[in-house]
């Protein structure tokens, strides 16, 4: 019974103290209890060992998988957006998270276009450039590449110059993975932009 009562009191204690820290530290509460912090931490992990990679598939690994835990944030980030009535005021209250995950490479921003959180896709290209063939690398074409992330932020006009660039990315994409994951809609993609 005692060891009972001392083992509850010292889980009380711990609760208390990462409460405080939390709170002293000025991470608000949503982000604390969501699974947004663990995706920052992933973020931190990955950068670190990005840093310590002794080969280029490793590295090329590292980076694939620092740039989609970057995108999983951001849009951890977008809900919290969506929640809050006034724009200006949710993109305060999220910038410190983006600025703080930046510092390990998450490459976050606001895109105007979107009012929505997103991140560049230079990790994905990079991954591609280190290894071309690797287990990781249609999906950092699709996504790094070609800009099918998880989150789009361009304008999309699409004039016939930009049909033109896609439909070319599209062929290349498909003469590299004709069996791929994507295969099929790339094949629809091409088609819509060769119109």
């Amino acid at each position: 019974m005692k060891t009972a009562i001392t083992l509850l009191l010292v889980m009380f204690a711990a609760a208390l103290a990462s409460a405080q820290t939390a709170a002293s530290s000025g991470t608000p509460k949503w982000l604390e209890t969501s699974d947004a912090a663990g995706l920052r931490k992933i973020i931190e992990y990955e950068y670190q060992t990005v840093a310590q990679a002794r080969n280029p598939r490793e590295k090329a690994k590292h980076l694939f998988l620092l740039n989609d835990a970057a995108e999983r944030f951001a849009m951890k980030l977008n809900q919290h957006v969506g929640g809050v009535t006034h724009q200006k005021a949710a993109r305060k209250q999220t910038q410190q998270q983006a600025n703080d995950a930046n510092r390990f490479g998450a490459g976050i921003f606001w895109c105007e276009f979107d009012a929505d959180w997103a991140t560049n896709l230079n990790a994905y290209q990079e991954a591609l450039k280190l290894d071309p063939a690797g287990p990781y690398a249609e999906e950092a074409w699709w996504r790094g590449k070609l800009g099918n992330a998880l989150i789009v932020c361009r304008d999309m006009e699409g004039t016939p110059e930009e049909n033109k660039v896609w439909t070319e990315a599209y062929t290349e994409f498909l003469q590299r993975f004709p069996n791929g994951k994507h295969a099929q809609e790339a094949r629809e993609r091409k088609k819509q932009f060769s119109r």
